[in-house]
């Protein structure tokens, strides 16, 4: 990648989690915005623009599947990438936010921060 420094909206509640994501992403020239619930992340998306959207599945007020069909419906955060970062290890969930138009769908205990750094800068490419 370039030098350019892209956006991302983490959507995450786990404190310790998203300090970690937060902190690797940082040092990797990303600028992190932070959302801890589903309404602040429809908030934020809508009065910024990211480059892609990390969400958690399990968080506070909507819950990510809620978030991301509301986001692919927004004309403004549609073209978005979303790569979900979940614990919910199960075919189910993975088909349900494919087909609510994730870009990608990791399981965070199974999942480095390298490795979704790696599959962050692949969704990106296009953008550089």
């Amino acid at each position: 990648m370039d030098k350019k420094e892209f956006k991302v909206l983490l959507v995450e509640d786990d404190d310790v989690i998203r300090d970690v994501y937060q902190h690797y992403f940082e040092k990797d020239n990303f600028s992190v915005y932070v959302a801890t619930t589903g309404p602040d992340a429809i908030s934020y998306s809508e009065n910024q623009t990211f480059d892609i959207i990390l969400l958690d599945v399990i968080i506070p007020g909507y819950d990510g599947f809620t978030v991301l069909r509301k986001l692919k419906e927004n004309e403004k955060t549609a073209s978005i990438p979303v790569m979900v970062l979940t614990n919910l290890d199960d075919d189910k969930y993975l088909q349900r936010a494919l087909k609510l138009g994730a870009n990608e769908y990791m399981i965070k205990a199974n999942s480095t921060p390298s490795e979704i750094l790696q599959h962050m800068k692949i969704l990106l490419k296009g953008k550089s």
